[in-house]
C-alpha cells in the first residue's frame, strides 16, 4: 500500500503533501553549501522553514541566522531555481522569490514573512521536486559573494505533546485556578539525515504556562543526549521562539532519534501565590517521546477556530470538529488537531477508488 492521498477532503482544492505539525519544508545553510563551497566566508549559519498556504496562494517563510559576517554586508536573498544541492541555478534564471535579509549580521537574527507572486505555482513545482534553494548574497568594495545556502527540502518531522506526569498531585494558586503546564514539541530532521533543529513552544494562558523553562533536553537513550539552554530556544518572555540547529549531528543521535527512542523533557519552575499572599514556586518536569509528525494535523494558534481552519481548505467547521477526539467545540493553542482525514490508497486504484478525491 502506497499513502499517495494522505489527507482526504472531499471540498478540497489541490493535491498537497501530507502535512503535520512541521512546517512543509525545511533548509539548513551554511558557507559550505555554497557551489563551489566558500572557503572564505565568514562564520555564519541559518535556517529556514517554508510552508504552503492551504489554497497554495502563498508561503509562510520564517528565516534566521547566527554569526558573523565581519565587514562584508549582505545585500540580498532569495529562493533560487531549479537546482539540486550540487548546481547552481540556470544563469537565465533570476530570484524565483525575494527574502528580508539583515544588512549585517553580528550575532542572531530572525524574520518572517508571507510571500505571494505570479510564479509561486512555478517555485511550489520546484520545491517537491527538490529543485530550489535559500541562499543570502554578500558584498565588499563592489565585489558580490554567495555567503551561505542550503537545500529546500521535506524534512521528517517529530512531535510531542509535553505534559506533566499523570500521577503528579494538581497544582492549584491562590485564586483556586488550576494549573496544567504544557508545551509542544517539535524536532527536524535534515532530508539527508545529518541537521536537526529543535522548537519548544509554551503556551501564554496562565492555566497552561510553564512559567520559567530552566531546562530543556533531548534525551536519546544509550545515545546520549543534547541539553538546550532555554534562551536558545526563544522561552524567554521578552523572546520570540526560534530553533535551536544542529548543523552535522551526531549520527547516533540521529539513529535513535529515528528508531522511536528520543525523549522531549523540559524543566520549569512556576512563581505561585498562596491564599495568604505568601509567594512560593512549584518546579516540575513536561516530558513526552518524540514520536513522526501524524499527517493532515496542524497546530490550534492563538484566536483559531474549527471554522477557520475548515474555511482555509474550502471545507467547513463541522468536519472538522468531527474529525477530532471528543469533538470539542473550542481549543486551547498548540493543540494538534486534524483538519482532514488521513488515507492510504493503492496507486492503480487511485482514480476509481477515490475519484475526485484530492488531498487536504
Amino acid at each position: 500500500v502506497i499513502p499517495l492521498v494522505p489527507c482526504l477532503l472531499l471540498l478540497a482544492a489541490i493535491i498537497r503533501d501530507a502535512e503535520c505539525t512541521c512546517a512543509d519544508y525545511s533548509a539548513w545553510m551554511r558557507t559550505d553549501k555554497v557551489v563551489p563551497p566558500c572557503s572564505m566566508c565568514g562564520y555564519a549559519k541559518g535556517f529556514a522553514t517554508l510552508k504552503v498556504a492551504a489554497d497554495a496562494s502563498s508561503l509562510y517563510v520564517y528565516l534566521q541566522l547566527e554569526g558573523n559576517v565581519s565587514d562584508w554586508t549582505i545585500v540580498s536573498a532569495g529562493i533560487f531555481g531549479p537546482a539540486k544541492n550540487n548546481q547552481n541555478k540556470p544563469s537565465a534564471k533570476g530570484t524565483l522569490l525575494d527574502l528580508p535579509y539583515p544588512a549585517n549580521l553580528n550575532g542572531f537574527w530572525q524574520s518572517e514573512i508571507r510571500l505571494t507572486s505570479n510564479s509561486l505555482a512555478e517555485t511550489l513545482t520546484y520545491m517537491r521536486e527538490g529543485l530550489t534553494y535559500i541562499s543570502f548574497i554578500t558584498s565588499k568594495g563592489g565585489i558580490l559573494r554567495e555567503e551561505i545556502r542550503g537545500q529546500i527540502g521535506a524534512s521528517s518531522c517529530f512531535e510531542s505533546s509535553l505534559f506533566r506526569n499523570s500521577s503528579s498531585p494538581p497544582i492549584v494558586d491562590g485564586d483556586g485556578l488550576e494549573r496544567s503546564p504544557y508545551s509542544f514539541g517539535n524536532i527536524l530532521l535534515s532530508v539527508e539525515a545529518t541537521d536537526l533543529a529543535v522548537l519548544i513552544q509554551a503556551p501564554a494562558d496562565l492555566s497552561r504556562s510553564p512559567g520559567n523553562v530552566v531546562a530543556v533536553a533531548l534525551d536519546f537513550g544509550p545515545a546520549g543526549a543534547l541539553n538546550i539552554v532555554p534562551t536558545d530556544l526563544g522561552l524567554l518572555a521578552s523572546q520570540s521562539p526560534r530553533y535551536k540547529v544542529v548543523h552535522s549531528a551526531d549520527a547516533g543521535l540521529v539513529a535513535a532519534l529515528v528508531a522511536g527512542q528520543a525523549r522531549v523533557l523540559v524543566d520549569y519552575s512556576l512563581s505561585l501565590t498562596s491564599a495568604a499572599g505568601v509567594a512560593y514556586s512549584v518546579a516540575g518536569r513536561l516530558a513526552a517521546p518524540a514520536t513522526p509528525g501524524v499527517a493532515c494535523r496542524e497546530l490550534v494558534v492563538q484566536d483559531s477556530t474549527y471554522y477557520d481552519m475548515g474555511r482555509e481548505r474550502l471545507s467547513d467547521w463541522i468536519t472538522v470538529w468531527s474529525l477530532n477526539e471528543g469533538n470539542p467545540d473550542a481549543e486551547a493553542p498548540l493543540q494538534p488537531r486534524y483538519f482532514a482525514h488521513p488515507y492510504q490508497v493503492r496507486r492503480l486504484a487511485l482514480g476509481l477508488a477515490l475519484p475526485g478525491a484530492h488531498s487536504g
